[in-house]
């Protein structure tokens, strides 16, 4: 085992994962350091309490990895970069002695086997699975979690099937499904997926032995360790956390381009970029990209002369080519893709599709455990894991023939083609570590100057990621929280979101969707379900990627900030450059949504809640009418000017099948004029004079009673364009009152 020190050395490198000096990325490391970070400083292993109020989370995946980071955060009061990259390197020297034991177990002599375990850890798509935390983890385990499958069959195949032996086997198997589940799900798919064709085949042989016994004992095995593993974890993590299925289209934009299997793409690894043989990344950055995909074209013909003149057992080799093959059909998607500068789009049963569909497209809507894997394009794990172990078999045919220098040169040839730049891995490593202390420096130490430990707080999140429709969460809370030793609300992490909001009080929830954001934040406080309220002026989620943020995205999350208008309802507000902070006292009196005459209020700040006619989210064109009739309030700190004018952002619901809408505007209950929409109508100011008598018709001259009534309402279900059930009419982006014909004053 001492020849794979060096190796080891040499893959932390390549990984950049050092303690004190590096990190290969920042986002999902600081998300599973979070949980770390809580799960250290709470009362159990599994649950992280500092954020996801009011139950706490339980980690969507990566458990394993917590539970180890966590444990070196409680015995060395590590900071959280320098116990994950710690972790990190535990996790991958266990992938390093597994790999190599998986070789040796095929036949491979010391040294070629600790060249092919350096080489499986330093190929692309497992460095850059790095980027998504623990997942990256997972995926260098695979040869590992295939070396247990191997090694059980053999024991259910050869040995005595006494109760004690198949108990063992079994526990053994149901701890790696176990671990590799709450590790991660693709990981465990991959498991699943590999472990059957290793039954396959060792069943082939069985049923050719006619052990027809042991056949059904070593499956029996398989099954329950699987169902076991999926019992415990559906359990531990409920099921109502994980996201819903996902559409043809979102299998489509996650999948293969076929061009980034075949062809290198430049900065994914240092021979290529010195030969020119490379081209650019795809402008598509979700499909697959050759820098992760791409084996190597050394690789690839290594790996096709072990299979035609390796010396394993026959039937081994195709069902690692058949899982192989298979694992390519099931990463290129729904849709085929070849170099996608300009996709094209074409419908299919359910959702639009880039490139051009497959057949193969039904197994992504039916098939369990594949139509739950979203990023499709990771299958390509099975194909690196078979081609190095193709690459073995021709090694070890070269040490038979020629000897084993020749081998190994060949096999330090691999290592090379699949080398990065170090140099630049340890660059950005550096730069990944630097980011982070300041991100500490800048932020969460000063928070740490306004908020007590113990306090229950929201983060209110800057606006361009409060109404992404599939928000992952804030990743930045779930990292600062533990630090702090707060209890937030707030969560990062799509499933952990998905399973926590329906456990949110109502007044989170609405807020969360941007109705009426100021009275529901005194109502919580007012119950004593809230102490404070953070209100960053950066994207709460892709903070973690990329720190400082620029200075215009600051100054918009500033701006957005200040138009909430907190001091006004009652708040103390402390404003720190980056963020601030607002408390309250409780049960207070709330003068109300007092807006200045002249200024634009936007949608979010409507306060809709309790009038009528009004769709229950904001989103990223207003909010919508959905009924005949939609009332709104609107209060002023001056007189409303009887000669004024209305102006408001709209637009209305008008597709082909619905191509016209009428509203009709009354103020105060007087008539004032009517808005024409027709298909094709984007979204524009409209103008609309105030009626005579309609600016004093409700008595309170400051203050407006708004009613739209919708000629048409129409539900995009009803004419079959989604499964939306809301009667949309109009679409309100902002509202103002102004005197004459001057003009709205922007935020």
């Amino acid at each position: 085992m001492l020849l794979l020190l060096p190796g080891f050395v040499y893959v932390c490198i390549v990984h950049a994962m050092i303690p004190f000096k590096s990190v290969p990325f920042l986002g999902f490391i600081l998300w599973a350091s979070g949980f770390s970070n809580s799960i250290a400083k709470g009362e159990t292993w599994t649950t992280a309490t500092n954020f996801a109020m009011p139950v706490g989370a339980l980690p969507a995946f990566g458990l394993p990895f917590n539970v180890v980071q966590a444990s070196l955060i409680s015995l060395f009061d590590l900071q959280v970069l320098d116990s994950y990259a710690l972790s990190a390197d535990l996790f991958l020297a266990a992938a390093l002695a597994g790999c190599f034991l998986l070789a040796r177990h095929l036949g491979g002599t010391r040294a070629i086997s600790a060249i092919i375990a350096v080489l499986f850890l330093t190929l692309p798509l497992i460095k850059e699975s790095d980027f998504f935390g623990p997942l990256g983890m997972s995926f260098a385990l695979l040869p590992t979690y295939f070396l247990v499958a191997l090694r059980s069959w053999d024991r259910f195949s050869e040995n005595e099937l006494s109760p004690r032996a198949m108990a063992g086997t079994t526990a053994l198997l149901v701890g790696t499904f176990v671990f590799a589940l709450f590790l991660d799900g693709y990981g465990f798919a991959m498991f699943c997926f590999m472990s059957g064709f290793l039954t396959l085949w060792r069943g082939y042989d069985l049923l050719q032995r006619h052990e027809w016994r042991r056949l059904c004992v070593g499956a029996t095995a398989f099954c329950a360790a699987v169902l076991i593993a999926v019992v415990l974890y559906s359990v531990s993590v409920a099921s109502d956390g994980e996201m819903p299925v996902s559409d043809l289209s979102t299998f489509s934009s996650l999948s293969a381009d076929v061009a980034s299997i075949v062809m290198p793409t430049k900065g994914a690894r240092a021979v290529y970029d010195w030969a020119g043989i490379v081209r650019s990344s795809s402008p598509w950055p979700n499909l697959g990209d050759s820098a992760v995909n791409f084996p190597g074209y050394l690789l690839l013909l290594v790996a096709g002369a072990g299979f035609v003149r390796g010396h394993w057992n026959s039937r081994l080799r195709y069902a690692l080519l058949a899982a192989a093959v298979v694992a390519v059909i099931f990463s290129i998607g729904p849709s085929f893709k070849f170099d996608a500068r300009e996709v094209s789009t074409a419908t299919a049963t359910s959702g639009e599709l880039m490139g051009t569909p497959l057949p193969t497209a039904v197994l992504f809507e039916k098939m369990p455990g594949l139509k739950n894997m979203r990023a499709s394009s990771r299958w390509l794990l099975v194909v690196d894991v078979s081609l190095v172990l193709f690459a073995l078999a021709a090694l070890m045919a070269l040490d038979r023939r020629y000897g084993s220098g020749v081998a190994t040169i060949a096999g330090l040839l691999l290592l090379v083609e699949a080398a990065p730049s170090l140099s630049g891995s340890l660059r950005a490593g550096e730069k990944a570590y630097a980011q982070e202390r300041l991100l500490k420096r800048e932020v969460v130490d000063d928070l740490g100057k306004l908020l007590k430990p113990g306090e229950m707080v929201y983060f209110r999140s800057a606006r361009s990621n409060f109404y992404l429709p599939r928000v992952a969460g804030s990743l930045f809370v779930t990292y600062a929280a533990a630090d702090l030793g707060i209890h937030a609300y707030n969560v990062g992490g799509d499933k952990n979101l998905s399973w926590l909001q329906p456990r949110w009080p109502q007044e989170l929830r609405s807020i969360r969707k941007g109705i009426c954001v100021v009275p529901n934040l005194i109502s919580m406080i007012d119950q004593g379900a809230l102490d404070a309220v953070v209100f960053p002026f950066f994207d709460t989620y892709w903070s973690v990627f990329q720190w400082p943020r620029s200075d215009a995205e600051i100054e918009r999350g500033r701006r957005e900030f200040r138009d909430l208008r907190l001091q006004a309802r009652g708040f103390s507000v402390v404003e720190m450059p980056t963020f601030a902070v607002a408390r309250r006292d409780r049960n207070a009196p709330d003068p109300g949504n007092i807006r200045p005459l002249g200024q634009r209020i936007e949608a979010i700040n409507l306060e809709t809640c309790g009038q009528t006619g009004w769709s229950d989210a904001v989103e990223s064109v207003g909010i919508w009418t959905i009924a005949e009739k939609a009332d709104l309030t609107l209060s002023f700190d001056k007189d409303i000017p009887a000669k004024g004018a209305i102006h408001a952002y709209v637009r209305a619901f008008t597709p082909p099948q619905h191509p016209q809408q009428r509203v009709t505007i009354f103020v105060n209950g007087v008539e004032a004029g009517t808005w024409d929409f027709h298909v094709g109508d984007g979204m524009m100011e409209r103008r609309i004079a105030i009626p005579a008598g309609g600016a004093s018709a409700g008595g309170d001259k400051r203050k407006m009673d708004l009613t739209f009534t919708i000629s048409e309402p129409v539900a995009p279900a009803e004419l079959h364009l989604s499964p939306d059930a809301r009667r949309l009419g109009m679409a309100l982006s902002w509202i103002c009152v102004t005197d004459g014909d001057r003009a709205c004053d922007a935020q």
